[in-house]
């Protein structure tokens, strides 16, 4: 018996140093990876002269538990809440904000969980959902309009089944259909496969949900009364632009805007996206 174990050691060994990786080694490197992901604060986008001039033209209040959560609010009107991406921050909307108040609505928005001027915490998807919810109790009203970039966009349509999210319609801007964004990256720096399939329901279970579900549009689930909005540039680089008929197919009655040259950031900015954007907004 001895002398089995030590030559299945030895077969292992070799494996190992032959590149393959046995089902500890990736176990272990998956747990690794993904209390990195969950515990790493956003390296972030700087805060602009143009954003903080922006951010001083709104009202700022804070919220969450013990205050650390930062947010920001102008105009009056109809309610919307805006909601920016994984590695963004709140004045990355400001300037969505400023356009929505001129056209006589009530903007809100924050900065998430360990991004911007909010606290630090665990960071994932969930987090996101968790601090929408809290923006929504705090404020203490249903929005007429959710509008979320990237990672945000999808955690709030998942957050309407999961965390109580609700509004009258919906913007998703260069929101990915599933969470295989942090995947790709890990994926990029070296990760095995094994190591990946591993962090997949990791990921998923942020979700409430299987990484399956996820690849079947389970956080699109079709509202039949709150019309959908989304938009996707053929430049980005961070998320698929075929992830919009995706996303169509599921919902058919979506409204899907394609842009070019803007990437994924810069499409906040895009004349069609917030011209669409206005239209899908008004009373119909």
């Amino acid at each position: 018996m001895e002398s089995t174990t030590r030559d299945q050691s030895d077969d292992k060994t070799k494996k190992d140093e032959n590149g393959e990786i046995s089902s500890r080694q990736a176990e272990g490197m998956a747990n690794a990876l993904y209390a990195k992901l969950r515990s790493d604060r956003a390296a972030g986008l700087p805060l602009r002269d143009e954003d903080a001039a922006r951010l001083a033209g709104c009202a700022a209040f804070r919220f969450g538990v013990g205050d650390a959560l930062a947010g920001w609010e102008i105009g009056e009107g109809p309610l919307v809440y805006l909601v920016h991406g994984w590695g963004g921050r709140g004045a990355q909307m400001s300037g969505l904000a400023h356009l929505l108040a001129g056209h006589d609505f009530r903007v809100v928005f924050f900065d998430a969980g360990s991004h911007g001027e909010s606290g630090d915490g665990e960071m994932g998807f969930d987090r996101f959902m968790e601090d929408a919810a809290a923006l929504q109790h705090h404020i203490g009203q249903t929005p007429y309009a959710w509008v979320g970039h990237s990672a945000g966009a999808l955690a709030i349509m998942r957050g309407r089944r999961t965390h109580g999210i609700r509004a009258d319609r919906y913007a998703c801007l260069a929101a990915p259909f599933l969470p295989y964004v942090p995947i790709e990256r890990m994926r990029a720096m070296g990760a095995p496969e094994p190591v990946l399939d591993r962090i997949k329901p990791m990921i998923a279970d942020q979700f409430s949900c299987s990484w399956t579900d996820l690849e079947n549009g389970m956080a699109w689930e079709r509202d039949a009364d709150a019309p959908l909005m989304i938009a996707y540039d053929s430049d980005d680089k961070v998320v698929r632009p075929g992830d919009g008929d995706r996303i169509a197919r599921i919902w058919p009655e979506a409204h899907l805007v394609r842009t070019e040259g803007h990437g994924h950031n810069r499409i906040l900015g895009s004349e069609a996206v917030i011209h669409d954007l206005l239209d899908h907004l008004s009373p119909h």
